[in-house]
C-alpha cells in the first residue's frame, strides 16, 4: 500500500466534523434559492457540477478498472449458471463489487448475482440491484474474505445470451487490488464535491486533502452501488475496503464438472485380484474436486445414501467393515453387493453415480478328504499299503467345487510346505512336484482347500507314506547241497 501521509488520519478525522459543518452551510445556500447557486455555478462550473449528472454509466460501459471481468454464456432462458470463485488477500472481508451487462448484441436480462461460501451457506449481500441501467445490467455487494465461493449468474423475462461480469473493489480505480491514500482523499473530494464544493469549509478541506479542485472525480469505481451518484453509502464502502494493507486477487473458476470418485476393495482376496471376489468387503478410494468436497454420500444395493464424507481424508477415503456394517443396519451379509458412491463439490456440481460391485463370500470351505495315495503311485506289495518308490506320486482327495486344494508336508517343527495342488472338481488328483521329490522314509501329508475368495479350510487328516527308493541289497550267495552233488 502506498504511504500515507502522516497526518493523513488526523485529516479524516477532522473531515467527518467539518464536513457536517460543510453540509449545514450547503443547506444554508438551498434555502437561498436556486438563482444563487445557479449564478455561482456560471462563476466556477468545475465547483458545482454534481457528480450525477455526468456520463457515470456511459453507454452501460463499466468505467474504471476491475479485478476480474470474463465474458460468458448462458443458453437456457430464465436459468441459471454457477461460477466459481477464489479471493486471496482479503484477510479482513473486503467489499467486492459484482456487476452483471449484456454483452455486445445481447439480450439476455441478467438477474442480481448471488455468492454462497464453498460450504453451501448463502453470503449475504450488502446491496442487490437486479435492474440496474433499466434491465441490461445488474450489480451486487458482498464482504469477502479469502477462500472459494459459487456465483450464480441467472437470466429473467425469458431472456438467454452472453454477458460480462465485472468483480471491482470500490474505491480501487486503477485495479491493484488496494485502495491507497490518494483513492481514499479522492473519495471524500468526489462527496464533497456531488454536494457542491463552493463552501470555504469544503475548499479548505480540499487543501488540506492536497486534492486539486481541477481534476475528474467522477470514476465509476467510486460509485459502490452505481447509483449514479457518490453518497454517504459510498464513502463508507470505499473507506472500509481503504482500511486493509493488502491487495485483494480474484480468479474465476470454471468449475462445472462434478467430483471425480474412483474406488476399490482395499483388498481383494479372490483368486484373481481383480475379480471382484474377497473375504474383506473394506473399500478404499479417492474423490478429487478443484472445488473441494462438500458432499460425499453412499448407498448399499440401493438403499437410502449414507453420509461418508467424514471418512475422507484429504482426497483418500476408507470404508471399512464396521462402516459397511452400520450401512447395512447390522452385519454385512455374504453374496454380491453394489454401493453406489456420489459426490458435490462447493459450487453445486455433482457427479455421476459411481458403482463399485463386490462379492462377500466370509466361510470357509469344508476340510478337504484325508489324501490318499492313489493305486498307480502305490509301488508296495499291496496297491493300498501306502508304500511307493515314487518320490512325486499322486494323491487322491476331495473338496468343495473350484476350491484349491494344496498338498502340504508337514515338516514336525511348524515349517509346513506346500508340496503340489490343483482344483477340486469332485473328486480331485493332486501331483507332488517334480521340483519338490520327497526324501526317503515316512512323509506325513496333509491337505487344506482354498476356496475362490481366499477362505482356507482346517487342515485334513494325515496320510504317511513311506518312500523307498533303495533295491535291496543281497548279503551273500551259497549253492545249496543238492546243488553240489
Amino acid at each position: 500500500m502506498a504511504n500515507r501521509h502522516p497526518n493523513w488520519r488526523g485529516t479524516m478525522k477532522r473531515h467527518h466534523k467539518n464536513f457536517g459543518r460543510y453540509l449545514c452551510a450547503r443547506r444554508s445556500h438551498s434555502r437561498r434559492g436556486f438563482a444563487g447557486l445557479r449564478q455561482r455555478r456560471r462563476q466556477a462550473p468545475h465547483l458545482f457540477e454534481r457528480l450525477e449528472e455526468r456520463t457515470v454509466l456511459a453507454a452501460g460501459v463499466m468505467g474504471g478498472a476491475v479485478l476480474l471481468s470474463a465474458e460468458l454464456s448462458l443458453d437456457v432462458p430464465d436459468g441459471t449458471q454457477q461460477l466459481g470463485l477464489s479471493v486471496d488477500g482479503a484477510e479482513t472481508p473486503a467489499l467486492l463489487g459484482f456487476h452483471v451487462r449484456a454483452a455486445d448484441g445481447s439480450t439476455i436480462n441478467p438477474t442480481a448475482a448471488t455468492l454462497m461460501s464453498a460450504n453451501g451457506a448463502a453470503v449475504p449481500a450488502s446491496a442487490s440491484i437486479p435492474d440496474l441501467s433499466g434491465g441490461s445490467q445488474s450489480l451486487a455487494l458482498a464482504s469477502l474474505s479469502n477462500g472459494q465461493y459459487m456465483i450464480n449468474v441467472g437470466a429473467e423475462g425469458g431472456t438467454s445470451g452472453t454477458y460480462v461480469l465485472d468483480v471491482f473493489l470500490p474505491g480501487d480505480t486503477n485495479g491493484d487490488g488496494v485502495v491507497d491514500d490518494g483513492e481514499a482523499q479522492t473519495m471524500v473530494a468526489a462527496l464533497v464535491e456531488s454536494v457542491g464544493s463552493d463552501t470555504p469549509i469544503a475548499q479548505r478541506l480540499f487543501r488540506q486533502l492536497g486534492i486539486d479542485l481541477d481534476q475528474e472525480f467522477s470514476d465509476q469505481q467510486r460509485d459502490a452501488n452505481r447509483d449514479g451518484s457518490i453518497d454517504q453509502l459510498d464513502i463508507q464502502q470505499v473507506l472500509a475496503n481503504h482500511s486493509r494493507d493488502t491487495a485483494v486477487q480474484i480468479v474465476l473458476i470454471a468449475d462445472s464438472e462434478g467430483p471425480t470418485i474412483a474406488t476399490q476393495l482395499e483388498t481383494d482376496t479372490g483368486r484373481d485380484s481383480s475379480d471382484g471376489i474377497t473375504n474383506d468387503p473394506t473399500v478404499t478410494g479417492t474423490v478429487t474436486d478443484e472445488s473441494g468436497i462438500t458432499t460425499f454420500e453412499v448407498s448399499l444395493d440401493g438403499g437410502v445414501p449414507a453420509d461418508v464424507l467424514d471418512t475422507l481424508t484429504g482426497d483418500t477415503f476408507q470404508l471399512d467393515t464396521a462402516r459397511l456394517d452400520q450401512i447395512a443396519g447390522g452385519t454385512l451379509a455374504d453374496g454380491q453387493h453394489t454401493l453406489t458412491f456420489s459426490a458435490e463439490d462447493g459450487r453445486g456440481n455433482v457427479t455421476s453415480s459411481v458403482e463399485l460391485m463386490f462379492q462377500l463370500d466370509t466361510q470357509p470351505p469344508d476340510v478337504p478328504a484325508t489324501p490318499d495315495l492313489i493305486a498307480e503311485s502305490d509301488t508296495g506289495e499291496r496297491s493300498d499299503d501306502d508304500v511307493t518308490s515314487d518320490t512325486t506320486p499322486s494323491v487322491a482327495s476331495d473338496a468343495e467345487q473350484e476350491a484349491l486344494v494344496q498338498l502340504i508336508l508337514d515338516g514336525g517343527d511348524g515349517e509346513d510346505t506346500v508340496i503340489g495342488s490343483a482344483i477340486a472338481s469332485s473328486p480331485v488328483t493332486v501331483d507332488v512336484d517334480e521340483d519338490k521329490p520327497l526324501d526317503d522314509g515316512e512323509q506325513t501329508l496333509f491337505a487344506t482347500a482354498t476356496d475362490v475368495a481366499g477362505n482356507t479350510s482346517a487342515r485334513s487328516d494325515s496320510l504317511t507314506l513311506t518312500i523307498d527308493t533303495q533295491a535291496p541289497v543281497l548279503q551273500s550267495l551259497q549253492l545249496t547241497p543238492e546243488s553240489r552233488a
